[in-house]
């Protein structure tokens, strides 16, 4: 998806590209209601915790809007570095906001990897100060997003949360469209707009699932391939080539991860 919003860069507005994010992401939620879980829509919309899920949907949105604005001035693959900081940033959530018991060196070690993600800014022009600001925003609305996803996963389906995801995302973007210009798409333009809006939502709903289904450690762990996909797709769409800082950067970062899950197993 990443990848696709970057190869529109700045040709279509952000609020078109989030409208068709938040829109056509509809679509592989619906069907997995329909043909998989066997729902009704109305079924599926069922909740008893609809400001939790409406709060969720604001930091899923708000996840979608600061990677666009960060991939327009930025690498793929530097960019993908601050996202590799999302699940280590829920740690620290999780002790401010949920009052979990950590060890002080979780604490530690989830600090030092968002200091090698900031690491590469004055070190490679990989990414600007600008970017790196939108990434890490962005990572700490997917942390605070996946949190509150553990909560509502108690009792709510991963299809509902999908769902009033894409909703709330639907009506921002809406707004931002209102408020800003309008500009002539393309046919391929409009086809990555309609790209991205199914990886969109498809992603959100794998993610859904994999974390109703198996432990957030593991999912958090999977995540840390991102990095590897983005320097791929970078270097064979945008002839994109990391720096040895940011590499460097990505190897901490996931030595921290790594750490952290093998001390929360002992």
């Amino acid at each position: 998806m990443d990848a696709f919003v970057k190869l529109i860069g700045t040709d279509v507005a952000v609020g078109q590209v989030w409208l068709f994010r938040a829109s056509v992401a509809f679509l592989p939620v619906l069907l997995f209601v329909r043909f998989v879980e066997g729902q009704r829509l109305a079924t599926a919309l069922h909740t008893q915790n609809l400001g939790l899920q409406v709060l969720r949907g604001f930091f899923g949105a708000a996840t979608f809007l600061t990677i666009v604005l960060a991939l327009r001035v930025s690498e793929l693959a530097a960019v993908a570095i601050f996202g590799l900081t999302s699940p280590l940033i829920m740690i620290v959530i999780g002790v401010l906001f949920l009052r979990e018991r950590v060890r002080p060196v979780l604490i530690g070690l989830s600090g030092l990897a968002c200091c090698a993600a900031f690491a590469i800014v004055p070190t490679s022009g990989d990414i600007v100060l600008t970017g790196a600001a939108w990434a890490f925003l962005s990572a700490l609305c997917h942390a605070f997003a996946a949190v509150i996803g553990r909560i509502l996963m108690r009792k709510d389906a991963p299809s509902t949360m999908a769902l009033y995801t894409n909703i709330v995302a639907m009506f921002c973007a809406v707004f931002v469209a209102t408020l800003g210009s309008w500009t002539p798409m393309s046919s391929m333009d409009f086809m990555y707009c309609v790209v991205v809006g199914l990886l969109g939502g498809g992603s959100y709903l794998c993610l859904a699932i994999a974390i109703k289904h198996i432990e957030l450690s593991q999912a958090s762990l999977l995540e840390y391939t991102v990095y590897i996909w983005a320097v791929l797709f970078g270097f064979s769409m945008f002839a994109e080539t990391p720096s040895i800082i940011q590499v460097l950067s990505a190897v901490v970062i996931c030595s921290c991860a790594i750490a952290i899950d093998k001390l929360n197993s002992d």
